[in-house]
């Protein structure tokens, strides 16, 4: 998230691309890559991972209102997620 923060893109997709690889099939990781993409502000992709890991029941409860979730918060599907989740 710091490479992210700090306009590294190509430090943030390098490390990105070793969480997804250490996450595998299982997509325990998918929380910290939606959290960098956030960051990013890649809202698709931040929405998206935590989706995916979700559906794999990887996504542990959060805390809904820390800052890096500000870019996505007033998507609908953000406010779906935490719904599904029951994180109120």
């Amino acid at each position: 998230m710091v490479a992210a923060a700090r306009a590294r893109r190509g430090e943030a997709l390098r490390i990105i691309e070793q969480l997804e690889q250490m996450s595998g099939p299982s997509l325990n990781l998918a929380h910290l890559i939606a959290r960098i993409y956030a960051t990013m502000n890649e809202n698709e992709l931040a929405l998206g991972w935590l989706e995916r890991g979700l559906e794999a029941g990887a996504t542990p409860i959060f805390f809904k209102d820390a800052p890096v979730w500000d870019p996505i918060r007033s998507d609908a599907r953000f406010g779906d997620l935490l719904r599904r989740m029951a994180i109120h």
